[in-house]
């Protein structure tokens, strides 16, 4: 059976001090999605993933979903000639 994530029924939202420029300010975390291994959050207005405690940006998760394609794929076609 696939693995299935959960969707969480409510948003986590949980309110942190961010230090910025030397500067702390107040951000808003809101948890949108959490699997077993990722986990999906709003902070303050930009979207971040977390992959087991390791923090990248939309456009790092794009380019990280991209790597894990091809990898998948390599290794796919390299077990099937094994």
């Amino acid at each position: 059976m696939a693995y299935r994530p959960k969707t969480l029924k409510k948003s986590l939202v949980k309110k942190e001090a961010v230090a910025i420029d030397g500067l702390y300010r107040e951000s808003t975390i809101t948890t949108i999605f959490k699997g077993e291994f990722v986990q999906v959050d709003m902070v303050d207005e930009t979207i971040e993933l977390t992959v087991q405690d390791n923090v990248y940006s939309r456009s790092e998760s794009l380019e990280l979903l991209d790597e894990l394609q091809k990898a998948c794929a390599v290794s796919k076609s390299h077990t099937e000639l094994s």
